[in-house]
């Protein structure tokens, strides 16, 4: 009962500040976040971290913020796999062992009357890590049964329950025809929601992928009816999304309730354009079937949201219950997903972050015209060679901001139609998010050409009005490598310092007041013995053994925020803070010296501050005993954990 009054607590104030994601006011085709302007970005594994016991949810959720992702989905475990279900190497949708909402009783029958608190204690953890990170998760509540092997093994199959509800076909488990069984999903729906009503990252879809195997559009809208209803008294109110379609569909009538419209493998995201009018979140909930390549992921994600989309969420299987850091390689399953690409997409999520997208739209009517080179594709068994196609999307403000992306060849000279102004303009690189040459331009009006430099399949273009967005300080002709200690901006009123192990993330809030946000990179985040040790508990079951920790221990190493973040002391961050407005404020003549004073006194800080104790340290001395802690001492002191 501990583990479990622990686990509430964390869920009430997981996000007792915030209210739910939700429409952004000014903009409802995105979200509002935290009280700032929201897109959702994500590389998800398959769906199973809550309901697969060996899946380590911690290194995944610390993956996806490393790389300044804000998306997960995740299914509730009313449906699950078999082993071999659509080729996917290690499932997490498959597990082993399995845990679900509905409690498994001694006759080896679900209990679909009673509900399963170990199954919602670790959904509420999960929910809370994600929290920790800034990670919205969309909690899928059902999901099509695509054939009988999946039917066979599912809870609500009559044969696996206990309660009295007659025959049911398969596809009719998700219509109003079975009233009692019905009744059950009701139940649990009311369950699941009230559980989660406390938490400001969560959202409901109602059913994964239902234009498949018989669900019906009347019982969607009995299941959003509910938790419209189940919420009417609670404090908190959700969005609610639906799954649309594959690849597109003009929606003629919505669904009451839903805010958010999820479409499979959109790409081109002709269904944006289709729906735009709705004046609601577009996303493209799920992808693959296209190979394995980085390439086919990266730019779905990037057109989507040039063309007016607000969540992408690519499915990653290099993540698995072996491999929750996604790190596995070799995999066989019909998707991608590797590091690198969780890099290029959180690259979309940064540059969004710094820019006024919510006052932006799709503008491909500025395109006037233009050139391009482009790959060519080998022949399709004795087909002729053919050349990948380009398109070219726009979104933009007008006068004031423009991202043009453009997806095939590459080289290309686009002629762009532009008001009157001072611009600003920068290639950037889609696999890095860096930029290239900064340039600077005077426009009458009217025409005006580009050229874009050499590049690898696809690439962007900012285009900025410099009397309303600075020009960011960047040597001409140099794009800053992340790794090299100096300043490298990011759009719209912020930049980033490094010097050595430290990183300074510098931005400007609502209110134009500076905001410092620093932290350790590399080995240094992690310099402590006890830090260590915290991370190889909570990411080795073979340490966990050894170590003989328990359930309760457990959680409470994992609710010890897991951020490398840093505090300095209010002196050093007055300093810091001093020099970052000079570096700001200054002239390009001043920049290189002020540039170098800011990474050489953020250098001097971050030692300094290295040496103060971290306060997670004690905490985690707290959690353990010290035998424990003497165990894991005496077994590295020769080996140390890799």
């Amino acid at each position: 009962m501990r583990t479990l009054t622990l686990l509430a607590l964390l869920s009430l104030f997981a996000s007792a500040d915030n209210k739910p994601l939700a429409l952004h006011p000014d903009n409802p085709h995105y979200f509002l976040f935290r009280d700032k302007p929201a897109i959702l970005v994500g590389s998800t594994e398959h769906y199973g971290a809550v309901m697969n016991l060996d899946f380590d949810y911690l290194p995944y959720l610390e993956e996806l913020a490393k790389n300044h992702l804000n998306q997960t989905r995740t299914f509730s475990g009313t449906y699950r796999e078999v082993p071999g279900s659509f080729g996917i190497t290690d499932n997490t949708l498959s597990p082993t062992h399995y845990i679900g909402p509905w409690p498994l009783a001694d006759n080896q029958k679900y209990n679909l009357t009673q509900y399963n608190e170990k199954y919602f204690a670790r959904l509420k953890d999960f929910l809370t890590q994600a929290s920790r990170q800034g990670v919205v998760v969309e909690y899928v509540l059902f999901c099509t049964l695509y054939n009988d092997a999946l039917w066979d093994i599912n809870p609500m199959n009559p044969k696996n329950h206990s309660s009295n509800i007659g025959s049911v076909p398969r596809r009719e488990v998700f219509t109003l025809k079975h009233p009692e069984l019905l009744a059950l999903q009701d139940a649990f729906v009311k369950k699941a929601v009230t559980e989660l009503n406390s938490f400001d990252n969560v959202y409901f879809e109602i059913c994964n992928e239902p234009y498949f195997e018989g669900v019906s559009d009347e019982w969607q809208a009995h299941i959003a009816q509910t938790i419209l209803e189940t919420e009417k008294n609670l404090p908190n109110h959700h969005l609610i999304a639906q799954n649309i379609a594959n690849d597109k569909k003009k929606i003629d009538k919505s669904t009451p309730g839903v805010s958010i419209f999820n479409f499979h493998y959109a790409t081109p995201p002709e269904t944006v354009e289709m729906n735009y009018a709705l004046n609601l979140p577009i996303a493209d909930d799920e992808t693959g079937f296209k190979g394995k390549d980085d390439i086919f992921y990266r730019t779905e994600g990037w057109d989507f949201f040039i063309a007016g989309g607000a969540a992408y969420n690519n499915l990653d299987y290099s993540f698995t219950a072996k491999h929750p850091a996604g790190t596995l390689k070799d995999f066989k399953s019909p998707g991608g997903g590797s590091p690198e690409l969780r890099q290029s997409l959180g690259a979309i999520k940064t540059l969004f972050d710094h820019i006024d997208f919510i006052h932006m739209k799709p503008m491909n009517q500025i395109i006037k015209s233009g050139s391009a080179t482009a790959n060519i594709a080998p022949p399709d068994k004795a087909g002729p060679a053919r050349a990948l196609p380009i398109t070219v999307r726009v979104l933009g403000k007008e006068g004031q901001a423009y991202i043009l992306y453009i997806r095939g060849g590459r080289k290309i000279d686009p002629m762009l139609i532009l008001p009157k102004g001072q611009y600003w303009t920068t290639w950037v690189d889609t696999q890095t998010g860096n930029f290239k040459t900064i340039t600077t331009f005077g426009h009458e009006g009217g025409e005006k050409a580009f050229e874009s430099p050499l590049y690898n399949q696809d690439i962007a273009l900012l285009i900025f009005n410099s009397r309303t967005t600075p020009v960011p300080a960047q040597p001409a002709g140099a794009a800053r490598d992340p790794n090299i200690n100096g300043v490298q901006p990011f759009g719209r009123n912020a930049f980033r310092v490094k010097s050595g192990d430290v990183v300074l993330f510098v931005n400007y809030s609502a209110a134009n007041k500076l905001e410092l946000h620093p932290q350790y990179v590399g080995q240094a985040a992690q310099a402590k013995p006890e830090i260590v040790l915290r991370l190889m508990i909570l990411s080795d079951q073979a340490w966990r053994d050894r170590l003989h920790v328990t359930a309760d221990q457990l959680v409470k190493l994992r609710a010890i925020p897991p951020a490398k973040r840093l505090e300095f002391d209010p002196d050093d961050t007055q300093r810091l803070t001093q020099l970052c407005q000079a570096y700001h404020d200054g002239d390009e003549a001043s920049k290189p010296q002020a540039e170098k004073k800011l990474v050489d006194d953020l250098g001097e800080i971050g030692k300094k501050t290295r040496q103060l104790e971290d306060p997670r340290v004690q905490m985690i001395r707290a959690a353990l005993t010290p035998e424990q802690i003497k165990l894991y001492q005496d077994a590295t002191a020769s080996t140390p954990p890799k």
